[in-house]
C-alpha cells in the first residue's frame, strides 16, 4: 500500500512541475522551484465531488493543475503563480509577489501570448518597500472561447519589475517567462488556426507576416470599427500600422498601429471616432483606403515587410 501512495505522490508532482514553465529565454534555468510539498498539493486530497456540468462557454478539458509556481526568486523580488481560478466568466491567475528592497517597486506584464495569440490583460501592481502582496490578473473566458483560444494551455509574457519612482533607473527584471497551465509542455502544445470568417478580405500574406479584414462594426465602443487579424511570422518583433487614412475619399485617421511578438498573431481592432464621422459629414462607409505598412521594429534600417495602399469595401 505504501509502495503505490509513493507512485501517486510522484505522478502527482510530476504534472505539477510540468506546468511551471521558466524564463523563455534561458532555458537552462529551468529548474523545480516547488517543493515536494507543493507539487502533491495539484492532487487529489480529499474525496472528488461529482462532476458539474461545463458552463455553455467553457469547452471540455478546460482543467487548470499550474499551482506555486515560482518565476523569480532573489534577494530583491519573488514572484510566483499560486494557482488558477475560474470564475464568473475569468480565468484569473492568482500571485503571490515580494518586495525586498527599501524601493517603491512596480510588476507589470508586456507582450502576454495566449497560446500564441496577443491578449493583454493590462496587469501592473505596486509593492510597498519591504512588502509583500498577493493580487491578481485575468482573462474574459467568452473573449477567448470566441476566437478559438481555450483552454490556456500556453501563457507567454514578458515580467517587468521596476522603481515605481524612478522611471530612469534600470529594470530590477524584465525578463520572458512562458508557463503551461493546464499540464502540457512545450512539445505537446499546439497553436490554434485563426477563425475564419465570411467575406473576410485577406489584404496582405507573404512569409514575413499576414494582415486580413475580418469583418466591421459601424456600431462599436469607440465608433465605427474594423476587426483585424495580423500575425508576425519572422524572428523579430513586428510593427503594423495604417497611415494616410480616408474614409469615402475624406481623411480620417484612426492613429491605428499594434506590435507582435515573433512567430504569434492578433485580433484587434481599427476604431474610428463618430465625433471625426460627424465632423466630415459620414453617415455610411462606402470605402476605406489605407497605407498598411509591417516592419521590423528591431531593425530600422530592414526593408519593410509591406508598404502599400489598398482600399476596402464593406
Amino acid at each position: 500500500m505504501k509502495r503505490w501512495i509513493a507512485i501517486l505522490l510522484t505522478l502527482v508532482l510530476a504534472m505539477s512541475l510540468a506546468a511551471c514553465g521558466g524564463a523563455s529565454s534561458k532555458p537552462e534555468d529551468k529548474k523545480p522551484s516547488q517543493s515536494a510539498d507543493a507539487g502533491t498539493q495539484t492532487g487529489p486530497t480529499k474525496p472528488a465531488e461529482p462532476a458539474k456540468p461545463a458552463e455553455p462557454d467553457e469547452p471540455s478539458g478546460g482543467v487548470y493543475v499550474l499551482k506555486d509556481c515560482t518565476l523569480v526568486d532573489n534577494d530583491q523580488i519573488t514572484v510566483t503563480v499560486t494557482g488558477v481560478e475560474e470564475k464568473s466568466g475569468q480565468i484569473k491567475f492568482e500571485l503571490y509577489l515580494e518586495n525586498k528592497t527599501e524601493l517603491s517597486l512596480m510588476y507589470s506584464l508586456d507582450r502576454v501570448l495566449v497560446n500564441g495569440y496577443l491578449n493583454d490583460p493590462y496587469w501592473a501592481k505596486v509593492v510597498a518597500a519591504g512588502k509583500k502582496a498577493n493580487d491578481a490578473f485575468s482573462f474574459d473566458k467568452n473573449t477567448l472561447n470566441g476566437v478559438g483560444l481555450l483552454p490556456i494551455d500556453e501563457l507567454r509574457f514578458t515580467l517587468r519589475v521596476y522603481d515605481s519612482e524612478d522611471w530612469a533607473a534600470d529594470n530590477l527584471l524584465d525578463e520572458e517567462f512562458t508557463v503551461y497551465p493546464t499540464g502540457k509542455t512545450a512539445e505537446t502544445v499546439t497553436h490554434p488556426d485563426r477563425v475564419k470568417t465570411d467575406g473576410e478580405q485577406v489584404v496582405v500574406d507573404n512569409d514575413k507576416g499576414t494582415f486580413v479584414i475580418l469583418s466591421h462594426d459601424p456600431y462599436g465602443f469607440w465608433g465605427y470599427t474594423v476587426r483585424v487579424f495580423v500575425e508576425n511570422k519572422t524572428d523579430s518583433f513586428a510593427m503594423f500600422s495604417w497611415d494616410d487614412v480616408s474614409v469615402n475619399g475624406l481623411m480620417v485617421d484612426p492613429y491605428w498601429a499594434v506590435g507582435i511578438p515573433a512567430h504569434s498573431a492578433a485580433y484587434t481592432d481599427i476604431s474610428f471616432s463618430t465625433a471625426d464621422f460627424e465632423d466630415n459629414d459620414i453617415d455610411k462607409v462606402e470605402e476605406i483606403e489605407f497605407n498598411l505598412r509591417m516592419y521590423d521594429s528591431e531593425d530600422w534600417s530592414a526593408d519593410d515587410y509591406a508598404n502599400e495602399t489598398f482600399t476596402y469595401k464593406p
